[in-house]
C-alpha cells in the first residue's frame, strides 16, 4: 500500500470515531502525553534533575563504576 493510500484510509470520515466512548482513549492518551511533557519541562528547569554522568558505554558504563567504588561514584556525581 502506498503512503498516499494509507493517509487517505486514515483520514476517511467513515473510519473516524463517532461516539464519545470511541474518543475517550485517544483524548486520554493525548492529555497524559501533554501532562508528562509539561512535568518533564518543569522538573528540568528548576534544578531537580538527576546528575548526568558521561560514560564510554551508555547504560553499562555507570554500572561498572558503581560496582567498583560506589562511594567515589556518588561523590563524583554531586
Amino acid at each position: 500500500m502506498s503512503f498516499n493510500a494509507t493517509i487517505a484510509k486514515l483520514t476517511d470520515p467513515d473510519n473516524m470515531p463517532k461516539t464519545l466512548s470511541e474518543w475517550a482513549l485517544p483524548a486520554a492518551t493525548i492529555a497524559a502525553l501533554g501532562l508528562s511533557i509539561k512535568l518533564l519541562i518543569d522538573f528540568t528547569k528548576d534544578g531537580k534533575r538527576a546528575p548526568v554522568m558521561s560514560t564510554w558505554v551508555p547504560w553499562y558504563g555507570s554500572e561498572w563504576a558503581i560496582e567498583r567504588d560506589p562511594d567515589a561514584f556518588f561523590d563524583k556525581a554531586q
